[in-house]
């Protein structure tokens, strides 16, 4: 009777490990899936790569702004983004990133699938596994493209604006001059009277 009771409390103990395991199972699954849904809802390219710049991850924003799906960019060299012109800037954000250092909103040039060029703003940071040891590097790429577009049209705005503050200001026209003046601080710039 006590071996009986031994072998039941055995199989009790092990049945519940299972159910444990399970349970810590099921709750590593829908973590993951909750993160899968966060990346694949992004607006911004998100990619994963390993240290020797091969790409490990695409999620759905990186196949709206680049126009390569995840089975044509997974496997791929991250290079295949990057003009041919600014090759080495993926060097030099290797290095940096094998040393353990982020980099934070760096502003440069990509390359879609069609060839067409869009201006990024790019977030880059080391990726470690349990032990702390750096194996890859998650890449945030926004599309900054129309807003550099408005910023140059702000900025030529702007320039004629001044003139033209310039030029009623000469007139003598004091309306004019403040309808401008306002127009000119509008877009942040503070004209000197």
């Amino acid at each position: 009777m006590a071996l009986l009771t031994s072998e039941t409390n055995g199989a009790a103990m092990v049945n519940t490990g299972v159910t444990n395991v399970v349970a810590a199972l099921r709750e590593s699954e829908q973590r993951l899936r909750w993160l899968t849904a966060i990346l694949d809802s992004s607006d911004d390219a998100v990619v994963g790569k390993n240290l020797a710049g091969v790409i490990t991850c695409w999620n759905t924003g990186a196949e709206r702004v680049f126009g390569y799906s995840a089975s044509e960019a997974i496997g791929q060299p991250v290079t295949l983004v990057i003009p041919r012109d600014r090759q080495s800037e993926e060097g030099d954000i290797l290095t940096r990133i094998r040393r353990g250092q982020r980099i934070d909103h760096f502003e440069t040039v990509r390359q879609r699938k069609q060839g067409g060029r869009i201006e990024v703003s790019l977030t880059v940071s080391p990726i470690k596994d349990a032990y702390g040891n750096i194996f890859g590097a998650a890449k945030i790429a926004r599309d900054i493209t129309e807003q550099k577009k408005n910023q140059g049209k702000a900025g030529a705005a702007a320039q004629y604006l001044l003139w033209a503050f310039e030029e009623v200001e000469k007139a003598g026209n004091e309306k004019a001059v403040r309808h401008v003046r306002i127009a000119l601080e509008a877009l942040g710039v503070h004209p000197v009277r």
